[in-house]
């Protein structure tokens, strides 16, 4: 027993050793995958500029909410490029009037016309001609790798150990594994029904290769729609927004309930009406607004405070004090709404 405890012992050091190395190497291939990009930032910015002058051509309100604004590139005869804007790319909205920037989301990008999503009403663009469009530096997605990195060292998991070759996979079939199962999709050939055989009898861990245009996604859907049909709750992820639209699609096509999580901009039309903030956009209005009034008041709260107004000032006070209490009952129902629909969701992507 000693024996055996010491080997224990030893797997689990040897264990530990090997993911801290794992993560420091991450950790330094990060760092320079940052530095690179940070570079090339700084080289696109002095060859391209950082802003990009545009005049508005028409607004629309899409169906969650928010302003979509198309605007054309103002370019004279010496100005030949502009910022290599993507499809996809956080950008600032500058009004040129003094005010902050508004916070955007290039969604359509066509030769020299573009398409940005912001938060705010239509109507602060239709009072104005031109204004310009800013790239940001996105650089959240080092910080999300980064945590990531943190999470392997912090959260021992069974999963962890087995991707890391610590510990053997589970070969032992479920009850559910082991009843023959009945195919969803008639027209799957025989790789894939092999492929999803093999998932289906997998406990933890499931790797499905095959090179483009052999029908992976089919399969993976068809996995999917079992597991659902088992009673169990899928989280899908994948590299892409488009990835993810296409799944979404084919799963809600084949009545599979699912929430889409993501900015609506950045999901596809068709998988529109299963965003979750797009179900949502009612409540979500009703905070935003509340939020909106709040600010309000707290600019009329500082202007009577200089002006020493102390009646004014304490109705003012009630007032704020009575908007925060509705707002914090408005975001609780908020949150039990987005539970009930994550809760209700066979699949969550």
């Amino acid at each position: 027993m000693r024996k055996g405890m010491k080997s224990n012992q030893a797997l689990q050091t040897h264990g530990e050793e090997q993911i801290f190395k794992f993560v420091k190497r991450q950790r330094e291939l990060l760092d320079l995958e940052r530095d690179a990009f940070v570079k090339s930032q700084l080289r696109e910015i002095k060859e391209l500029g950082k802003s990009l002058k545009v005049k508005v051509s028409d607004v629309c309100v899409p169906i969650y909410g928010g302003t979509i604004a198309s605007c054309k590139s103002i370019l004279s005869k010496t100005e030949k490029k502009f910022p290599a804007f993507k499809t996809g790319n956080l950008v600032c909205v500058d009004l040129l009037d003094g005010s902050n920037p508004l916070n955007g989301i290039l969604v359509r990008i066509s030769g020299e016309k573009f398409d940005v999503h912001i938060r705010e009403s239509a109507d602060l663009l239709k009072e104005r001609e031109t204004f310009d469009i800013v790239k940001t530096t996105d650089d959240g997605e080092f910080e999300q790798l980064e945590n990531a990195l943190d999470g392997i060292e912090e959260n021992s998991s069974k999963l962890r150990d087995i991707l890391f070759g610590l510990r053997e996979p589970d070969n032992q079939k479920t009850a559910a594994s082991a009843q023959p199962f009945v195919l969803i999709n008639k027209s799957l050939d025989d790789s894939q029904k092999a492929a999803v055989e093999f998932a289906n009898g997998q406990k933890e861990l499931a790797v499905i290769h095959g090179p483009p245009g052999t029908g992976k996604t089919t399969t993976l859907v068809e996995i999917i729609c079992q597991a659902v049909k088992k009673g169990e709750k899928v989280l899908f992820s994948a590299p892409s927004n488009v990835a993810v639209d296409n799944i979404a699609e084919r799963l809600a096509h084949n009545g599979v309930k699912i929430v889409r999580i993501g900015h609506p901009a950045r999901v596809a039309e068709q998988v529109l009406p299963h965003n979750l903030d797009v179900i949502l956009q009612d409540q979500l209005k009703v905070v935003k607004d509340t939020e909106a009034n709040i600010r309000n008041m707290r600019k009329k709260l500082e202007k009577q405070c200089l002006n020493q107004n102390t009646k004014l000032l304490t109705g003012l006070q009630e007032e704020m004090k009575t908007m925060m209490k509705q707002l914090n009952i408005q975001k609780k129902t908020l949150t039990n709404q987005m539970t009930s629909k994550m809760s209700s969701a066979d699949v969550v992507l």
